[in-house]
C-alpha cells in the first residue's frame, strides 16, 4: 500500500444524498482506490427492504425512550449562533429527489458487490439505523 491511499473510507449519514446512479459511480470508484481489503462503511438511516417492516420500524423509532431525538438535535443546532451561515448556505442547497434516495441496505449493499467489493453486508442495525461494511 503506497502512502496516502485509505485503507478504510466511511460515511456516516451522507450516501442516501445520491442518485442511485450516482450512488453507483460514487461506490465503483471508492472499489479502485481502495486496496485489497481495504474496507468501506456507511452509516446511515435505510429504509427496510419491505413497505410493512418499514412502517413497523417507523413506529418503534417515535416510542423510543426520552431523550435527544432528531428533531431537537436540529432545535439545538439552529440555536448556535456560530453555525448560522453554514446552516444559511444549507438552506440555499437544493437536495436532489427531496434529499433522500430511499435506498434500503440490501440495495446498497447489491451496489456495493456490483462496484467490486468481494464482501458487503450489514454488521449492525437498530430499527432503521444500520451500518453496512464492504471490503474490497
Amino acid at each position: 500500500m503506497s502512502f496516502g491511499q485509505p485503507a478504510a473510507v466511511v460515511s456516516s449519514t451522507a450516501l442516501h444524498y445520491p442518485s442511485p446512479t450516482q450512488l453507483a459511480d460514487i461506490y465503483r470508484t471508492l472499489a479502485r482506490l481502495l486496496p485489497d481489503r481495504g474496507v468501506l462503511i456507511n452509516a446511515d438511516m435505510f429504509p427496510l427492504s419491505t413497505p410493512v417492516l418499514d412502517t413497523v420500524a417507523s413506529a418503534m423509532t417515535r416510542c423510543e425512550p426520552a431523550g435527544e431525538d432528531w428533531e431537537g438535535w436540529w432545535r439545538d443546532v439552529h440555536t448556535d449562533k456560530r453555525l448560522s451561515l453554514p446552516l444559511a448556505a444549507r438552506a440555499k442547497t437544493v437536495l436532489p429527489h427531496g434529499g433522500d434516495n430511499a435506498l434500503s441496505a440490501d440495495a446498497h449493499i447489491a451496489l456495493m458487490q456490483a462496484a467490486g467489493f468481494r464482501e458487503a453486508g450489514e454488521v449492525w442495525r437498530d430499527g432503521r439505523s444500520a451500518v453496512v461494511v464492504a471490503v474490497r
